[in-house]
């Protein structure tokens, strides 16, 4: 499609600076430029230029986002509940496509959250409430159930290896 009109040019150069600092999903893109001011039959046009051109790809967003959520230190749920936002995947509920989260590396992420948060936890007066604290915080993270308990059993363990 060849980029006729004035209008047209302008956003495709607003959509390739968008891209060009992250990727997007096809839904990102068309608020972010919406956002700006132009019009939906031109937002259209750009989104499914920069689809035929493979500017956006929808699985190397959500890759993209994976990563740097995993980076990050965040969970599963938290993936799942980014990548819904971004219209990259139907639902909530929906299950992360394959490669996207390993439980282990999951767990394994969940215990190095809650190393680096557990001493700062040290003024909160008792053992249980501390582990609440943990436990909250690593949920709001979006850590899956079998994480959570990975990261709590292990704190639990080097709990009782400073009391010996």
């Amino acid at each position: 499609m060849p980029l006729e009109d004035a209008e047209v040019r302008q956003a495709m150069a607003l959509a390739l600076r968008l891209l060009g600092r992250r990727e997007h999903s096809a839904y990102e893109l068309s608020v972010k430029l919406e956002r700006r001011g132009i019009p939906g039959e031109t937002v259209e046009k750009v989104i499914a230029e920069c689809l035929r051109l493979g500017y956006l790809d929808e699985r190397r967003a959500a890759a993209e986002l994976a990563e740097s959520l995993k980076r990050r230190g965040f969970g599963s749920l938290r993936l799942r509940r980014e990548l819904f936002r971004r219209r990259l995947i139907p639902s909530e509920e929906e299950h992360l496509p394959a490669g996207f989260q390993d439980p282990k590396e999951e767990a394994e992420a969940a215990c190095r959250a809650a190393e680096k948060k557990w001493p700062t936890l040290g003024r909160t007066p008792s053992l249980p409430a501390r582990k609440a604290k943990l436990e909250r915080f690593l949920r709001s993270r979006g850590f899956s159930e079998p994480a959570l308990r990975e990261a709590l059993k292990g704190v639990a363990a080097g709990e009782t290896a400073e009391d010996q």
